[in-house]
């Protein structure tokens, strides 16, 4: 989970801010300041893509879809998933929860990229517990 949260978020953030940005006042964070954060997230995405990979791909399905995606060209490979991140978060932002995600995004800005994605990571990982369909690390 920590290489996907380390990889996507800046991704995620981005296509966040872009659909946002329409909804929300020319001074709020996302529009102003949220660019800069992505950035920051950014930098960590090259280190982050092996975990983000194999997680990816075990969590895609078992079968011949792992196998393909396994034998994809890397320069082929990254924007394939990325795309399909997008494509998937994208559309569960709506207009009237861009204020929220606004003031959530603003507060933990002050965090360093490391505290924020292992923030992120460890959220995702206490909602995936229930969910069958994303397994997560056990709680400890």
């Amino acid at each position: 989970m920590h290489g996907l949260v380390a990889y996507f978020l800046p991704t995620v953030l981005d296509s966040t801010i872009k659909t946002c940005s329409a909804h929300l006042p020319s001074d709020a964070f996302l529009r102003t300041s949220a660019p800069q954060l992505v950035t920051r997230l950014n930098a960590g995405k090259d280190a982050a893509w092996p975990m983000a990979k194999s997680a990816f791909i075990k969590i895609s399905g078992k079968g011949q879809g792992d196998a393909t995606l396994e034998r994809m060209p890397e320069d082929v490979l990254r924007p394939f998933i990325e795309a399909a991140i997008t494509t998937e978060v994208a559309p569960s932002i709506k207009a009237k929860d861009c204020k929220d995600v606004n003031r959530i995004a603003a507060t933990l800005e002050p965090l360093p990229p490391e505290n924020l994605v292992a923030l992120v990571t460890e959220i995702l990982n206490v909602a995936a517990r229930g969910d069958r369909k994303i397994a997560s690390c056990p709680a400890d």
